[in-house]
């Protein structure tokens, strides 16, 4: 008997699950923000709810209101996932049309003058004070961003795996992943006319993690993380982030243990005290700020 009715209290909170799914649409569980990690590795709500990623502590999935007081109401523990961002903002007056945020950039964006083929400067001051633009043979970059431009001429030759995490491919829709990844291995072209980064000889592991607003969940950023370490790199590049994750946290001491160097941007916020952001803030991740040309 007691088999029964355990039996029908289980598809009783199925049937009642997914009539939720069905009365709430897609409205979101929180104003900008409908991820969340399901604090239980229960198989039925794995089925129910759909898994984004696994980890120890549950999984993580999309919720709408409705299923998250569903959850909370029978005392399923849940907790939102944190959102990262890139750490860069549009500049306005430079002629460059920004996808991600037209609407604070019109004057840039009506009717743009075509860039040019070839670059002014094929190896900038800032390549030149790190002593780039040469080397990298035998070292794999994985360069966790916005996606990539896989078809720049500058990249194509470098690309050795390109990957979208919580997303359907890893082409870049914004534009911050490319110009990272120029920045760390632009190889000049195939007729060397184009931009140099800094080891224009190592490879990229592209991977997207954040999207067009240049926003992303950590879930997926962590799964990233992990992604780049079980598939041959030897150094990550985040230049995104936020605040203290554990997620992030615990992806970074997998980094470690596998001995893949992790850097990424200290942040904006600089230079003052605490203002290095995470993960760069993570004692396993080396931060990387920013300098002039003086």
């Amino acid at each position: 008997m007691k088999k029964i009715i355990l039996v029908g209290l289980v598809l009783g909170i199925m049937l009642a699950t997914a009539g939720i799914v069905i009365a709430a649409g897609t409205e979101k569980a929180g104003d900008e923000n409908s991820r969340y990690l399901i604090k239980s590795n229960n198989a039925i709500l794995k089925m129910v709810y759909g898994v984004n990623h696994n980890f120890k502590s549950g999984f993580t999935t999309d919720l709408t209101r409705g299923q998250l007081k569903f959850l909370n109401r029978f005392g399923v523990e849940t907790e939102q996932v944190g959102i990262y961002t890139i750490l860069a903002k549009p500049v306005c007056g430079d002629g460059i049309c920004h996808p991600s945020e037209p609407l604070k950039c019109p004057q840039d964006c009506d009717d743009p003058e075509p860039e040019p083929c070839t670059p002014s400067v094929q190896y900038p001051w800032g390549i030149e004070r790190v002593n780039g633009g040469t080397g990298g043979a035998n070292i794999t970059v994985a360069v966790l961003d916005t996606g990539v431009d896989t078809d720049h001429p500058d990249l194509v030759a470098n690309i050795v795996d390109c990957e979208g995490i919580g997303y359907l491919d890893c082409e870049d829709d914004n534009g911050h992943g490319t110009h990272v990844s120029g920045t760390i291995l632009a190889n000049g072209g195939p007729i060397g006319e184009g931009i140099y980064g800094i080891a224009p000889e190592a490879k990229l592991i592209a991977i997207k993690v954040l999207g067009k607003t240049g926003r992303g969940y950590t879930d997926d950023i962590a799964t990233g993380i992990i992604y780049a370490v079980d598939n041959g790199a030897n150094i990550i590049s985040m230049s995104l982030g936020g605040g203290e994750d554990p997620f992030i946290n615990a992806a970074v001491d997998y980094a470690n243990e596998n001995g893949v160097l992790v850097v990424a941007a200290a942040g904006n916020s600089g230079p003052k005290l605490d203002s290095i952001i995470y993960p760069a803030a993570n004692p396993g991740v080396v931060a990387v700020a920013a300098c002039d040309s003086l």
